[in-house]
């Protein structure tokens, strides 16, 4: 583990789509819908402790898939979310610890929800950069999906 505090440094995005508060919620909780915009293989139980896991290298051994061994910290339907989520196995080192996502659903009207999205606990240190800069990316293609995937 890394002994150093964590920074305040955060990855925030902001989301309105034109969908229900419900549709936006199964987006993010569903495993079929999942594998429509985030990854093509998922394991997600909706329970606190219950695993959140995103595998992109399906082809990689054990551990090196991608967000393997992520948990749902907490939620409050349709409107929190919160999970681990690790860096990918090209940072070794930093993908022994975890970062918290933390999503926010907000019913604007019956067709028109707003997604708010906080990626937290970050530590300093260039590897720690490297990966907060790969994931300010990522983020922005994960949302572009989901928005493709709920309004088209």
């Amino acid at each position: 583990m890394n002994s150093k505090k964590e920074n305040e440094k955060e990855i925030y995005k902001e989301l309105t789509l034109n969908v229900s508060i419900e549709q936006l919620w199964n987006a993010w909780t569903n495993p079929k819908a999942l594998t429509q915009f985030f990854a093509p293989v998922v394991n997600v139980e909706l329970e606190v402790g219950g695993p959140y896991e995103m595998l992109f290298l399906t082809d990689n051994p054990e551990g090196q898939k991608g967000g393997e061994g992520n948990r749902v910290l907490s939620f409050l339907p349709h409107k929190m979310l919160s999970f681990e989520w690790n860096a990918p196995p090209q940072f070794p080192e930093i993908r022994k610890q975890k970062t918290r996502v933390i999503i926010f659903f907000d019913m604007l009207d019956n067709n028109k929800s707003r997604l708010r999205f906080h990626h937290v606990g970050w530590y300093d240190g260039i590897g720690w950069d490297m990966v907060f800069d790969y994931f300010s990316k990522a983020w922005d293609t994960v949302l572009y999906n989901l928005k493709q995937f709920l309004e088209n």
